[in-house]
């Protein structure tokens, strides 16, 4: 968590308008299945039922549409 990475892909696991290049904070993991919840820079298109897995903590609304979960293949680190 914290770490940030930039998205490899355009819509990378389906997260329509987060564009290849777009940046964006590991929130997450869900090791099981090799993903990781993003927090993705000036995006909201997701929803607030990817945060389950992470302690939101003062979370405004519109930062939980900024997440989604992503697999690690379609991320790398930012530079």
């Amino acid at each position: 968590p914290g770490d940030r990475v930039v998205a490899l892909y355009d819509s990378p696991n389906s997260a329509a308008g987060v564009s290849r290049g777009q940046l964006g904070t590991v929130i997450a993991a869900d090791a099981d299945s090799n993903r990781v919840l993003i927090e993705w820079d000036r995006w909201a298109g997701g929803h607030d039922g990817n945060c389950f897995a992470a302690d939101c903590g003062p979370c405004t609304a519109r930062a939980l549409r900024g997440r989604w979960y992503t697999s690690c293949d379609q991320i790398g680190r930012a530079p």
